[in-house]
């Protein structure tokens, strides 16, 4: 979650469940419609962007996509980043960005699927992501990467 104002507040999540011990990524297939919270085995988790105006909460239209949302930052009102992770395209950081109007995918090479957090460095336009990559949580690496 991210407060920018009293009304101008960001959340992240995922609508369904993902559970990558039973359903690897590699095996992973889609077997519903895409419905929002669908939880048949072989899903994804849809990410989720909401928006707080301050008197209700909107949720966000995103580019088609499979995965969780876990971080969020900003630059300014019309200018954010969210972080997380698509277990169909290893190798590659989820992040989204936010330029006011619409919600893009960006992506960084990380080597791997894994999880990855966001931060926007004051002053600058640039935008870092930290976390780890690997195919097997016993052996996942830390990478760090910037987008500028």
């Amino acid at each position: 979650m991210l407060a920018i104002a009293p009304t101008d507040v960001w959340a992240v999540g995922a609508i369904g469940s993902y559970d990558p011990e039973m359903y690897p990524p590699a095996n992973c297939r889609p077997t519903s419609d895409g419905g929002e919270g669908a939880e048949t085995p072989g899903s994804l988790p849809t990410p989720l962007v909401m928006h707080w105006n301050g008197s209700a909460w909107q949720r966000m239209e995103l580019p088609p996509l499979k995965g969780a949302l876990h971080g969020l930052t900003a630059f300014g009102k019309n200018n954010l980043w969210a972080s997380g992770t698509d277990p169909r395209q290893p190798g590659v950081a989820l992040l989204l960005h936010y330029d006011g109007t619409s919600w893009t995918r960006e992506g960084i090479s990380a080597g791997g699927s894994g999880h990855a957090a966001i931060a926007a460095i004051p002053g600058t336009s640039n935008v870092w992501a930290v976390g780890s990559v690997g195919e097997d949580t016993d052996y996942e690496h830390a990478f760090v990467a910037r987008r500028h």
